[in-house]
């Protein structure tokens, strides 16, 4: 991963954090909620810190947001039908915000800042192990 990428993680992550704090203080009976918000936001950040010693694999905030993704939709559904209580508005745009955030990150961490190699069609061009270079160039010259 580079910075950029690695900056967006803690930036989430931080965010997500922030959200949990909020949803603590506003919505006290939804446990799950907080807690799982508060450990997909710590997790990111680790993940954050992590790639800044050189983590170069985007697989554990691919895991990590593909699981938190399907949990704060669930979570969000099931806001959304609940009964209007007296803080329902501000924990419902959290937890829309929360869902939204991390189903935008989750497509960035997939498909973002890839090599322009990644997208080409074909296979790379790469010899076989058990066939020279050489013997490659006379076939290509055919």
């Amino acid at each position: 991963m580079n910075k950029r990428m690695t900056a967006l993680i803690l930036i989430y992550g931080a965010i997500l954090c922030v959200f949990a704090v909020t949803l603590r203080i506003v919505a006290t009976q939804k446990v799950a909620l907080i807690i799982g918000t508060l450990s997909a936001g710590l997790l990111s950040v680790a993940i954050g810190v992590a790639a800044l010693f050189g983590e170069k694999r985007r697989r554990w905030i691919v895991i990590t947001l593909v699981g938190f993704v399907m949990f704060i939709a669930m979570q969000a559904i099931t806001v959304w039908t609940a009964p209007s209580e007296g803080s329902g508005a501000v924990t419902r745009s959290l937890t829309t915000m929360a869902a939204l955030l991390s189903f935008g990150m989750l497509l960035y961490s997939l498909h973002g800042e890839r090599p322009p190699e990644f997208y080409r069609s074909g296979l790379p061009e790469t010899p076989d192990r058990d066939e020279s270079n050489e013997r490659r160039n006379q076939r290509e010259r055919r």
